[in-house]
C-alpha cells in the first residue's frame, strides 16, 4: 500500500468516527482557513498592483515633463551646437574687435590693452582683454556695450570699470572694458 493510500484510509476512518457536529466544525474551518488565505493572497496581490500603478503613473508623469520640455531641449541643442560652431571657427582677436566697435560709433581707439589666456575644462582657452579707453561720454559707453553686446562674435563682457577722466570738463569718464572670448584649445573635444 502507498504512503498516499494509508493516509487516505486513515483520513477517512477518523472523519468516519466523528460526530456529524465535529465534522461541522471541521468544514467551517477549512472554509475559513481558506477564505483567508485567499484574502491574504488577493490583499497581496493587490498592494502590488497598485505599487505599478504609482510606478506607472510616476513615468507617465516624467515622460509628459519630458514632452512639454521637448522643444526648450531642442532650443538648447541648437544653442549649444551654435556654440560650438561659433568654438571651433576662427578665433576672434578682441583688441581688433574693440577697435571695429569704437571706430563704427565714432570714439577714439583704446589707448591701452591687457591680454591673457586661461585654460578652461573640456579643452576650451578663454581669451581676455582689457581695454581702456580715455574721455568717453556717457552716451558713447551705451553706444560701445550695445554694439558689444548685439555682436555675431562669441565675445562676452565679463567686466567694466568707469571712473571720472582726469582733467575733463565735460563730464567725461576714463573706461575699462573687461571682454572676453572662447575657443577650443588644440585637440580638444566636445564633452
Amino acid at each position: 500500500m502507498s504512503l498516499m493510500t494509508q493516509w487516505s484510509a486513515r483520513a477517512s476512518a477518523q472523519l468516519a468516527g466523528m460526530t456529524p457536529r465535529e465534522r461541522m466544525l471541521l468544514l467551517v474551518m477549512a472554509v475559513v482557513l481558506g477564505t483567508g488565505a485567499t484574502l491574504i493572497s488577493c490583499w497581496l496581490l493587490m498592494q502590488r498592483l497598485w505599487e505599478l500603478e504609482d510606478s506607472n503613473e510616476q513615468r507617465r508623469a516624467m515622460i509628459g515633463e519630458l514632452l512639454e520640455r521637448q522643444d526648450d531641449f531642442a532650443q538648447l541643442a541648437a544653442e549649444r551646437d551654435r556654440i560650438e560652431e561659433q568654438l571651433s571657427g576662427s578665433e576672434v582677436r578682441l583688441s581688433t574687435f574693440i577697435e571695429s566697435k569704437a571706430t563704427a560709433i565714432g570714439i577714439s581707439r583704446p589707448n591701452e590693452y591687457t591680454d591673457r589666456q586661461v585654460q578652461r575644462d573640456g579643452g576650451i582657452t578663454m581669451l581676455e582683454t582689457i581695454a581702456e579707453f580715455d574721455r568717453l561720454s556717457l552716451s558713447d559707453l551705451d553706444q560701445l556695450m550695445n554694439s558689444i553686446e548685439e555682436s555675431e562674435e562669441l565675445v562676452f563682457i565679463q567686466g567694466l570699470t568707469v571712473a571720472p577722466a582726469r582733467r575733463s570738463e565735460n563730464r567725461e569718464l576714463t573706461v575699462e572694458v573687461n571682454l572676453a572670448t572662447f575657443k577650443r584649445s588644440t585637440g580638444g573635444s566636445r564633452d
